[in-house]
């Protein structure tokens, strides 16, 4: 009788495992355990990048070693934990790198970001959007018609915004999807 280790699984079933991994275990932990991990994790394509609560030398080697064009979905957060976060993406990173990205959520996002990142994605092959301004920012108008296009040409499956009364009030003009899941608040 034969045994199996994970160091003999197929690629195919260890990309599967690394599917229910978060993103700092396979590229800090799992990555280092040998050789055939590191060229496995090297070639996996499909990365979540959730970066909501993760320390800035952490987010510095995720920048570092990931390859964009590997990248699914990315979550950005401007929190009290993870202050200029966005800021700090956007200077390493144009999404135009990301050519497979299907889902973007920005939290705490202030309007200059939201603005940059706009004039970028309106090409992305995203899914669902999910936009959540800080509380005190209202959007110029220059910033609320831009979303209001780009939310037009994206082919969205899932939107979810969460900005204050009167940018709803140009960005409703704007198609929402229809497929599945829409949510204003």
């Amino acid at each position: 009788m034969s045994t199996s280790s994970l160091y003999t699984l197929p690629i195919e079933l260890i990309y599967y495992l690394l599917e229910y991994l978060d993103l700092s275990t396979i590229l800090f932990s799992f990555r280092y355990v040998c050789k055939r991990f590191q060229t496995i994790v090297d070639s996996y394509d499909q990365y979540k990048l959730d970066l909501r609560l993760i320390s800035k030398t952490d987010f510095d080697h995720i920048c570092h070693v990931i390859s964009p064009k590997k990248v699914l979905s990315i979550i950005l957060t401007n929190d009290i934990d993870t202050p200029y976060q966005i800021r700090t993406f956007l200077s390493r990173f144009s999404f135009e790198q990301f050519s497979r990205l299907q889902s973007l959520d920005l939290l705490k996002i202030d309007e200059n970001n939201l603005f940059s990142i706009l004039k970028h994605i309106s090409n992305c092959s995203l899914k669902s959007l999910s936009i959540d301004s800080k509380s005190s920012d209202k959007f110029s108008y220059t910033t609320r018609l831009l979303l209001s296009s780009t939310i037009a040409k994206l082919k969205l499956e899932k939107l979810d915004l969460n900005v204050s009364y009167k940018d709803l009030y140009v960005i409703s003009r704007s198609p929402l999807p229809t497929r599945s899941h829409s949510e204003i608040s």
